[in-house]
């Protein structure tokens, strides 16, 4: 059964939105940034990006990291989802808040291949009242797991 190995959770500072990529990447792909308005979530490979509804203000960023794919959809409600890879030669994932700076997250398995699926809610396409609000704060929440790639041998790195 797939275990979760960290669970770390941000407010993050959105200018229209966030990105994800490794700590060597430098990001900013315009038609990656094109895809994801239309998309929610977009990514190359080496970067992923996340439009936001608000074009300031915080959200809610949780990235969680598991020994392999998780077998069952998060708890709680949420509108969508994209699943996609992403290179991480440093083990060293940037979360950008664009024009607001970055922050880092060490995962547990270090440098190599992973895959990704982003999970995204928003209050402004849940009815007022549903169990899509329930136990939600603000008007946006995002949820990224983690688990090394096909491939990749499963030994989480500890500190």
């Amino acid at each position: 059964m797939p275990q979760r190995i960290l669970d770390r959770q941000k407010l993050v500072l959105v200018d229209g939105g966030f990105d994800l990529y490794d700590a060597d990447y430098e990001a900013s792909d315009s038609d990656i940034l094109r895809a994801a308005i239309e998309q929610t979530v977009a990514g190359d490979g080496y970067e992923i990006c996340v439009s936001c509804l608000q074009d300031q203000g915080r959200v809610r960023l949780t990235i969680d990291a598991w020994g392999e794919e998780p077998s069952s959809a998060p708890d709680g409600a949420w509108n969508g989802h994209r699943e996609m890879t992403l290179a991480c030669p440093t083990g060293v994932i940037v979360i950008s808040e664009r024009t607001a700076g970055a922050s880092c997250v060490d995962l547990p398995y270090g440098a190599g291949d992973y895959s990704v699926r982003v999970w995204f809610w928003t209050k402004g396409k849940s009815k007022a009242g549903s169990p899509h609000q329930q136990g939600r704060k603000g008007a946006e929440e995002y949820l990224a797991q983690i688990w090394p790639a096909v491939g990749k041998a499963a030994d989480a790195v500890t500190p």
